[in-house]
């Protein structure tokens, strides 16, 4: 069942060519030859986010772009089909839960998109597609004559993007990563993700996510099936997972299952193809004590193992934000 990993290797940079402006969405005169971003716009270039005439020069904004890797990739149910505050404020709340966005306040959604952050957002999709499971090989590709340029904060996002063929410069080589991205590159790098995803995507998909809220804490662990048969996990007891938090210099705060009793009776977890089971627990800042304040990152554990896919032994971290 097990997909064999994709590993790649750094290409050639190349560059953006000059796209050639349509006359309405989609629509290219007979003989005109076919844009560079023809096959993506076909595809992507979603009616209710870019108009009835898909512009491929016009600056992307940053709400367009955020609506589109919600209907792309189905992050949100209310992936965009209305254009009210109501969904678009969805979408966003949807992307930061995924940790694509750092957070809706000031996101500035009517401003245009620059390259940077339009390839760092992309990447951090890759992150929640995948869960991160993916494998590549990190040879570092030529600098830019701008690379300067590139905020620090998404060089490493930038480099990825490249390595895997996602982006490319626009020429002399050139990233222009402040530039504003346009809606030709938008669907272009939708579509390259779209298909590198699905190469990349594992059998079973975990994430493990933990927050803080109203004096509590909250540990998850979910676990989709990404293939069309059920996938099951075996585990040894009655006690299907683990939590562990941390501070900031890895010192061990609290064990979920530490003083906890478990019937030693052998059980399943079953997911059906498609579905997602959550594992979930909360725990109060007055059962954690002083520690409550110096909670800095989680490990979670599947406590089994299964035939559909390998459980790490070192378990699934996630940080606080």
């Amino acid at each position: 069942m097990r997909k064999r990993t994709a590993f790649f290797i750094l290409a050639l940079v190349l560059a953006f060519s000059a796209a050639v402006p349509a006359s309405a969405a989609l629509i290219m005169p007979a003989s005109s030859p076919v844009a560079w971003y023809a096959d993506a716009a076909e595809k992507f270039g979603y009616q209710d986010i870019f108009g009835d005439v898909f512009e491929p020069q016009r600056p992307v904004t940053r709400m367009q772009f955020a609506r589109l890797l919600t209907k792309a990739f189905d992050i949100s149910p209310e992936n965009g089909n209305s254009a009210s505050r109501r969904a678009d404020a969805d979408v966003l709340m949807s992307l930061a839960a995924a940790g694509i966005i750092p957070g809706v306040d000031g996101f500035n959604p009517d401003g245009a998109l620059d390259r940077a952050t339009m390839v760092h957002w992309v990447i951090k999709t890759l992150d929640y597609l995948t869960g991160g499971q993916y494998a590549m090989i990190m040879i570092m590709p030529e600098p830019f004559a701008d690379d300067a340029l590139i905020p620090d904060a998404y060089r490493g996002s930038v480099v990825k993007a490249v390595i895997l063929k996602l982006v490319n410069g626009r020429g002399n080589n050139i990233f222009a990563p402040l530039d504003s991205a346009t809606c030709a590159e938008a669907v272009v790098i939708v579509a390259r993700l779209k298909d590198l995803a699905a190469t990349l995507i594992p059998d079973v998909t975990v994430r493990a996510n933990l927050t803080k809220q109203d004096d509590t804490i909250t540990m998850s662990l979910a676990l989709k099936n990404n293939t069309g048969e059920p996938v099951v996990i075996h585990h040894p007891s009655a006690q299907r997972y683990d939590f562990k938090l941390f501070d900031e210099g890895g010192k061990l705060l609290y064990i979920w299952s530490l003083g906890r009793m478990f019937s030693l009776v052998l059980s399943t977890t079953e997911i059906a193809p498609g579905q997602t089971v959550l594992f979930t627990e909360t725990v109060s800042a007055e059962e954690l004590g002083e520690a409550y304040g110096n909670v800095a990152y989680m490990i979670a554990y599947i406590t089994g193992t299964s035939e559909g896919f390998a459980i790490e032994e070192d378990g699934y971290s996630a940080y606080l934000g």
